[in-house]
């Protein structure tokens, strides 16, 4: 059975409250770094975030536990390919998680999906 789980974000909304520092406590220092030198870095905590909540979601069906944002981190391979790196453990660890990431100028979105 393969689940999947989607997760729209506005990107004004990230504007206004990165604008305010809050939502820095939700992204890893590596995140930050790979967000930050893009002209417009809104986007891509925009992507980094749906997918961590299409992530977080999964999870939650998988494992009945809750995952926040800062126990999971969103790395780009070489590639460009969108990866998890959990920092909390899970029952299983041979799920391969996909992720997919994509964004215009006004909404970021992501879908996570895994073979269960």
């Amino acid at each position: 059975m393969i689940l999947s789980e989607i997760a729209v974000i506005p990107i004004e909304n990230i504007k206004k409250t990165l604008e305010k520092k809050s939502l820095m406590k939700n992204f890893s220092d590596n995140e930050i770094k790979y967000c930050s030198k893009f002209k417009n870095s809104y986007i891509h905590f925009a992507g980094k975030l749906a997918a961590k909540k299409a992530s977080i979601k999964i999870l939650k069906k998988i494992s009945k536990k809750t995952y926040l944002p800062s126990d999971m981190e969103i790395m780009n391979l070489s590639s460009g390919r969108p990866v998890i790196i959990l920092r909390k453990k899970i029952e299983n660890n041979n799920l391969k998680i996909s992720l997919s990431i994509s964004h215009t100028r006004d909404t970021a979105v992501a879908l996570c999906s895994v073979n269960v």
